[in-house]
């Protein structure tokens, strides 16, 4: 028979499972995927082998030893949502018809999801004032999402379609270590404490995008382009997470956290085709009129297992 810590403790794990974040989009994806019943199914067990776990009589000695610094490690899995987008322009004497400019813009806008593993290091310090907890924890780590799409289209200007003329767009969104610094905030109820976290975030994003058609040369590509950028992208990250006490010294926790990134853009004016001439090698005829922009967006949903040590 589950006691009364035993029913509080499934509870918070409930309670995390129903957290709300703010990304309406993503959340039917996610679902959809089963990252967030793979989360709530961890966190419950999570709360049940607490039960197994915690020497008699802890819930007494840990109910206001929270308090001190601490460092551990940290691994799960983390889902990834980013909106990329392709467009250019089609001013007075360049190499596209307006009608171009319009059919490039719908096939330039995809949607990725992104899946890598997650795992790294924290280190925070917390103070308690009866039940409550405050602290502050930074973590560094590795975020590893690389994917890629790409998507072709007929060119609709008059006689295009009848002789297949047609563009294609490819692109990829990279990322490296993740960073967070986030002041925390919880309860403590024993050896239990739950908790509510937000801050900043940082990540190494690599986007890039490229275009190219096969315009007069239907069996080969005739006109290319590519653009991105590399960059620090910094945002905002939030979200909770139940920890244990397992002794004296040691911790295990299970959190989620959601990152919102913002975009990142970048333009281009190397659009080129070649000149083609029978008896003369081919040469290269720039468009730099034509400018090319590309933009692109990251979130990131992590969900967690960590183990803490604590001075």
């Amino acid at each position: 028979m589950i006691g009364a810590g035993g029913i509080f403790q499934n509870a918070l794990a409930t309670t995390v499972c129903v957290f709300v974040y703010p990304v309406p989009r993503a959340v039917k994806e996610i679902w959809m995927n089963g990252f967030f019943v793979k989360f709530c199914a961890l966190a419950l067990v999570f709360a049940a082998a607490l039960l197994t776990l915690a020497p008699a009589g802890l819930a007494q000695k840990t109910d206001k030893n929270w308090k001190g610094s601490y460092f551990g490690f940290n691994l799960g899995e983390a889902l990834g949502t980013s909106d990329v987008a392709t467009t250019t322009i089609a001013p007075a004497g360049g190499y596209f018809a307006p009608s171009s400019v319009t059919d490039i813009a719908p096939v330039g806008a995809q949607h990725l999801a992104p899946r890598a593993f997650s795992a790294g290091g924290q280190a925070g310090y917390n103070l308690q004032l009866g039940h409550l907890v405050v602290g502050a924890e930074a973590d560094f780590g590795k975020l590893s999402f690389n994917k890629s799409v790409s998507a072709t289209a007929p060119y609709t200007c008059p006689g295009c379609t009848l002789l297949n003329y047609s563009f294609r767009i490819n692109q990829s969104v990279k990322t490296g270590g993740l960073l967070t610094v986030r002041p925390r905030i919880g309860y403590a109820s024993g050896g239990l404490l739950v908790y509510a976290t937000a801050g900043l975030a940082a990540t190494h994003l690599n986007y890039q995008a490229s275009f190219a058609d096969n315009y007069l040369l239907v069996s080969s590509i005739y006109a290319t382009e590519n653009g991105g950028i590399a960059k620090t992208a910094s945002g905002l990250v939030a979200g909770g997470g139940i920890e244990h006490r397992m002794g004296d010294r040691l911790s295990v926790k299970a959190e989620y956290l959601y990152a919102k990134f913002g975009s990142v853009s970048a333009t281009s004016t190397n659009l080129a085709t070649p000149v083609i001439r029978p008896t003369v090698p081919a040469t290269t005829l720039p468009w730099p009129t034509n400018v090319f922009t590309h933009t692109a967006t990251l979130h990131a949903n992590i969900a967690r297992i960590g183990f803490n040590y604590r001075f």
